[in-house]
């Protein structure tokens, strides 16, 4: 029997909680591999805690969302409408 005949005999909701914690700890390995990625541009150094988030974050922002757009306008450009 494989893997895929043995993972479609479980449970639904054991499928559910599986995936659930692998994403969980996906989620967590990417914030920890980014912090880190952080630190080591920053230089190591000990820095402000309430800075040293606050720049994560708007760096995070600017990565994943994109710089001062909005989800919005990145509708309206799929459906080909104008800003005007």
């Amino acid at each position: 029997m494989t893997f895929k005949e043995k993972w479609e005999r479980l449970p639904r909701w054991l499928q559910v909680a599986a995936y659930t914690v692998l994403g969980l700890a996906a989620i967590g390995g990417v914030g920890f591999l980014g912090f880190r990625l952080i630190e080591m541009i920053i230089g190591g150094e000990r820095m402000n805690v309430f800075w040293g988030v606050a720049g994560a974050v708007i760096l995070i922002g600017v990565v994943f969302g994109g710089f001062g757009s909005s989800r919005h306008s990145r509708k309206r450009r799929r459906r080909g409408e104008t800003t005007d």
